[in-house]
């Protein structure tokens, strides 16, 4: 739900907004979560033709892969639209005018001492591939006392935290605003 919301929608807003955005996006497992989340995205590009219809950018596509799309757009950033990547993979190259690190963690992740302190090492060297004033989200669930996450948010390391449950009593999706989150 976040990540579709926040992450997917979020991604297609943006370039919408703005074509020569590059969009860095970081999740646990590119074979599985990541491309299928870069799939999910091309999809509702090449399907959605309201999207197209508002937006020529979407209309065709210069790079188009589970993990790769670039819109069509002036000259000017080499990098991807959209570059979707493992957070235990290599963190070298690109130039990100937003970021999004989605469910870095995951319950393997943190049931190993070794592989929590990578995931940490790795957020930390995604910080030089950000262009100067670029946003960077974290987005997912604290999965314990030692979630990377968890650990930086007591350090004072984000600018704001929202802690917000998918649902409400219910079963019913929580939906906010723009300006609840402001």
């Amino acid at each position: 739900f976040k990540t579709t919301m926040i992450v997917k929608g979020g991604s297609l807003w943006l370039l919408a907004r703005n074509p020569q955005e590059t969009i860095g996006i970081w999740t646990h497992k590119v074979t599985q979560q990541g491309e299928g989340m870069g799939q999910d995205i091309l999809s509702e590009i090449r399907e959605n033709r309201t999207l197209q219809d508002h937006w020529p950018c979407f209309r065709n596509l210069k790079e188009a892969s589970g993990t790769r799309i670039t819109v069509d757009r002036e000259l000017g950033p080499k990098d991807p639209s959209i570059s979707v990547r493992p957070i235990l993979g290599s963190s070298t190259g690109g130039r990100f005018t937003w970021m999004f690190v989605d469910d870095a963690v995951e319950e393997k992740i943190i049931e190993s001492k070794e592989l929590t302190r990578k995931v940490d090492r790795q957020i930390a060297r995604l910080f030089p591939l950000k262009a100067d004033d670029a946003p960077v989200m974290f987005i997912g669930t604290i999965w314990g006392t030692q979630d990377p996450m968890l650990l930086r948010e007591r350090d004072g390391f984000f600018a704001k935290v929202s802690h917000q449950p998918c649902f409400l009593p219910g079963n019913i999706p929580q939906l906010r605003s723009k300006e609840f989150f402001l």
